[in-house]
């Protein structure tokens, strides 16, 4: 089974790509190939892609005729491979990754067979103002910030940063940036049609499709976690002081969108 991994950029971080892109390469498990997909316009930037970034041999840069916002880095993959068997393994920009990701995803998704598998993830009480969570058990636990666990972090000026995750288990969604794999025949071709409310907030948008197809998803235990970039921040959803309430915010609209659309991630009356 041929196996691909895929992500997207935008213009802010074009110039720091290079440290993302060297530790995929540099992974352990062969991989096929490595596309960076970028739209020709983007919608949230006055940017018209004239020139192609630089990226180090081996991995592919094409270009798409939609944007898909964050999103990117998965559908246009999908698109390209919607009736093959392929692993696609998608990822952020500005993350840089242990050279084992990959090869913890795929051995995971050995022991759990037809399951998204994920490095990340979070239950929607954790993301949201919503209090629900999903049935399927065992569910991945998430670290106590406890006293030793701020102290660890004031010890080490908040370069100390362990996984959120501290056990495997199910979620409710997924966290591309820690890296996620799937296959094409996991979706329908709703994934392309994303509305306007859950255009920014990707990682909602795709677990809830997946939930529509009752597929669950499985975060795997490790001790690694992908470490941030120096394109970290460039154009987040907005400066490091709000982007904590704006992104909840996103978050509560768009699982609305699928409590009230779909009746997901509610209690069924």
């Amino acid at each position: 089974m041929e196996t691909i991994i895929s992500l997207t950029s935008v213009p802010s971080r074009f110039d720091y790509l290079e440290e993302t892109l060297l530790s995929l390469l540099n992974q352990s498990y062969p991989i096929d190939k490595i596309n960076v997909y970028l739209p020709k316009y983007y919608k949230r930037f006055d940017y018209h892609l004239k020139k192609i970034p630089t990226v180090p041999k081996g991995v592919n840069v094409k270009i798409t005729k939609k944007d898909f916002g964050p999103a990117t880095k998965l559908l246009p993959a999908l698109q390209e491979n919607w009736n093959k068997k392929t692993r696609i393994i998608f990822c952020d920009d500005d993350r840089v990754y242990d050279e084992s990701m990959v090869s913890r995803l795929i051995t995971e998704s050995i022991v759990k067979p037809g399951c998204i598998i994920a490095e990340e993830g979070r239950d929607i009480k954790d993301i949201s103002d919503f209090n629900w969570q999903g049935s399927d058990l065992p569910r991945a636990t998430l670290i106590n910030k406890n006293f030793l666990y701020r102290w660890y972090r004031l010890l080490s000026m908040g370069r100390w940063k362990p996984r959120k995750n501290v056990s495997s288990g199910y979620v409710d969604t997924l966290a591309g940036f820690g890296g996620v794999m799937v296959l094409p025949h996991y979706f329908t071709n709703q994934i392309f049609d994303v509305p306007e409310v859950a255009w920014m907030v990707d990682d909602i948008w795709i677990s809830g499709q997946l939930t529509l197809n009752k597929k669950k998803i499985w975060v795997t235990k490790s001790s690694y976690r992908s470490r941030t970039s120096k394109g970290y921040k460039l154009d987040a959803l907005g400066d490091e002081k709000d982007e904590s309430k704006i992104r909840k915010n996103a978050n509560n609209a768009a699982i609305e969108y699928f409590r009230n659309t779909y009746k997901i991630w509610c209690d069924k009356k």
